[in-house]
């Protein structure tokens, strides 16, 4: 759900629903069956089946965002005008990924390609541009970097072990978990130690909140 839309899948066919018309547009008979987006402006994205593309659908319009010979593209992610997907060897076997952005136009591998296995929300996500993701470090630990909507990279641990990503906003702040603790990046990687990794994050209008339980806790 993102705004006035919603996707959904039964079996290989995807669904949009826009609420304030109450209408369901078929977007495709070919699509993977979950680890498929939507934004807020109604741009759908998802990964087809069986040729592992990116696809983007806006308006009635179907667009390739992402295909290859080589290896097969899934799991994106969109904040509706950009995207993010892993590229990996075909199933099954010793497979290796890459986390790699798309801008409507371009495609870059934002990771080498290593043999973890990432995982939208945890290893990447994106919000109005701001792209948070996850990167193995000399000790075989995760480490989480962010690129921002011009292209510049930034490291956001440095932790002996693994960190992984709770939050994304809208601004380029990163709310991060590692070893039991969560932490608030903001854009020039500076760590504030929030609390227990204990519920999960979000960003409304600016604030940040933390979900726990029946709680809802506003980040001060």
């Amino acid at each position: 759900v993102a705004g006035n839309y919603a996707i959904w899948s039964t079996g290989s066919t995807l669904w949009l629903r826009q609420f304030s018309s109450g209408t369901n547009t078929k977007v495709s008979t070919s699509a993977g069956n979950w680890r498929n987006a939507v934004g807020s402006n109604g741009v759908v994205s998802y990964w087809s089946y069986p040729n592992y593309a990116i696809k983007k659908y806006a308006e009635g319009i179907e667009t390739t965002l992402a295909i290859d010979d080589e290896y097969w593209n899934t799991y994106v992610i969109s904040d509706g005008n950009r995207f993010v997907y892993r590229k990996h060897d075909p199933c099954c076997g010793e497979q290796s990924y890459a986390i790699t952005y798309h801008d409507g136009t371009n495609e870059t591998v934002l990771t080498n390609f290593v043999e973890r296995e990432p995982s939208p929300s945890r290893d990447y996500r994106i919000a109005n541009g701001w792209v948070a993701y996850t990167v193995l470090g000399g000790l075989g630990q995760t480490h989480v970097w962010s690129r921002d909507p011009s292209g510049n990279i930034l490291q956001r641990t440095v932790f002996g072990s693994n960190s992984t990503i709770d939050g994304l906003s809208a601004n380029g702040e990163v709310m991060l978990i590692n070893s039991g603790r969560r932490y608030l990046s903001n854009t020039t990687g500076q760590l504030t130690d929030v609390g227990s990794a204990l519920g999960w994050s979000i960003n409304k209008n600016g604030a940040w909140y933390i979900v726990l339980g029946r709680s809802l806790l506003e980040v001060r």
